[in-house]
């Protein structure tokens, strides 16, 4: 957008105005580094941290991995969801990526059963690029298969047909089923696009799909030690309340045998999984602060307002204290003083 200074004076500089033009910036450029599966750690032209949509995964497994990587209860989650009476755990071929050099994958489960491959994903924060991150394990999977005589045989290769599935516990409101679709992160949008790729997200909150957790158990009583780990959490500090889910959770006969098996690494996997979460949620929100700070040193700039105009501007739209408002004007000004020499330069 051009902005043209002719006959602008600051009195016409109103803060609606320069709100909007933030926000339109601001929300352009989160849109475009979300679809690719970051989260903003700085605006652009700093030196910015991307973290990954997977986070600090690999360091410890979840509560729900380390729950259904055992074959009797992740069959018993199958056949949950798809209305069948399997009994033999050994029919399960489980196919999960652990670390794989190829983009190093990791997803949470994987298996094949009766030419089905399934692809199961648990989330806290729902990911809208989970269809492209199951593109990746499914072309992961379908990998290991391939050789040059099968890749150019004249003889059709038989694949096993993919499905793939999140099975949400976050505390963002979301219905008991919905859909994500790969096509909803093209540029280009077509009625039938030729790659489509559909997740079906299951919300396993306390109080959903009853049905479905009445069918498995094991997820009733998952969902039931979640519910007591948040209520805990209103009470005490983070690490003292999933102790005290716990302990409760073994007092009601909630995943007992698990959590007597398990008691101190799922309490490290809780606490390990909070923090994880609430420091992504700091880095966003020193992201954005600094995001907005420095488009509004640079809209000042283009309207030659005063320095102490500018600091008034940072102060009162992001609510922030008069020495934070002079660390970024100064800061920024300096960044946009130096891109204004370079310019000259090569002129």
């Amino acid at each position: 957008m051009e902005l043209k200074q002719n006959n602008i004076t600051s009195n016409y500089f109103s803060e609606e105005y320069l709100m909007n033009t933030v926000s339109r910036f601001w929300k352009n450029f989160v849109a475009e580094e979300i679809s690719y599966g970051n989260a903003i750690a700085a605006a652009p032209g700093n030196v910015a941290v991307a973290i990954p949509a997977s986070g600090k995964r690999n360091y410890k497994d979840l509560v729900f991995r380390k729950i259904f990587h055992d074959k009797e209860k992740l069959l018993s989650l199958y056949n949950a969801l798809n209305h069948s009476h399997y009994e033999d755990p050994e029919l399960l071929h489980i196919t999960t990526l652990e670390n794989a050099v190829y983009l190093s994958l990791q997803n949470d489960l994987s298996f094949v059963v009766d030419f089905d491959l399934w692809f199961f994903e648990h989330q806290s924060t729902l990911n809208p690029n989970m269809p492209y991150r199951f593109l990746l394990y499914l072309a992961s999977e379908y990998s290991k298969m391939s050789t040059d005589d099968l890749l150019y045989s004249n003889k059709l290769q038989m694949l096993d047909t993919p499905h793939f599935v999140v099975f949400y516990n976050g505390t963002d409101p979301l219905p008991e089923y919905s859909t994500l679709k790969l096509s909803s992160a093209y540029r280009n949008k077509e009625e039938t696009p030729q790659l489509e790729l559909q997740v079906q997200v299951i919300n396993i909150n306390l109080g959903f799909n009853a049905e479905l957790m009445d069918a498995c158990q094991i997820l009733k009583e998952y969902a039931q030690f979640v519910a007591e780990v948040r209520k805990q959490a209103k009470v005490y500090p983070n690490r003292q309340a999933i102790v005290q889910a716990v302990d409760v959770c073994i007092k009601k006969d909630i995943l007992k045998e698990f959590l007597l098996e398990n008691k101190k690494e799922v309490i490290d996997m809780v606490f390990f999984e909070y923090d994880a979460e609430a420091e992504k949620r700091v880095i966003y929100k020193d992201g954005v602060e600094e995001g907005r700070a420095k488009e509004i040193v640079r809209s000042c700039k283009d309207f030659n307002l005063s320095k102490e105009d500018a600091i008034h501007k940072l102060e009162t739209l992001l609510s922030i204290p008069t020495q934070s408002a002079i660390d970024y004007y100064e800061k920024f000004s300096k960044e946009f003083e130096n891109e204004f020499s370079k310019a000259q330069k090569i002129m």
